[in-house]
């Protein structure tokens, strides 16, 4: 278990879709929020255009104070039309609480 620092998400399909980031907090037995916007079809359809592979890393994400070793991404699947596909998550994170950082 880690106190959580980054998270990237690897999705060739469906960019956009993310609207919720969270982690598992053993201490209150449940899930907190880090991170939480609307879908953005718009990305999704520049992404298709463009022909680019989309590295999500939510902005700003907050670290938590809890060590946490389980992260839940929720997506909008109505609101981007294409497929939603999740290559990889990748988390960074520190074995140490950082001091003076949200």
């Amino acid at each position: 278990p880690v106190y959580v620092q980054e998270i990237i998400i690897g999705m060739p399909r469906g960019m956009g879709a993310v609207v919720t980031v969270k982690a598992w907090d053993n201490t209150t037995t449940g899930y907190q929020t880090l991170f939480s916007d609307e879908a953005d079809a718009d990305y999704e359809r520049y992404m298709q255009l463009t022909n680019q592979y989309s590295y999500f890393a939510p902005y700003p994400l907050c670290e938590t104070a809890f060590l946490t070793n389980r992260i839940r991404i929720e997506m909008d699947t109505l609101t981007v039309s294409d497929w939603n596909e999740i290559d990889y998550v990748m988390l960074r994170g520190s074995l140490k609480k950082q001091s003076s950082r949200l």
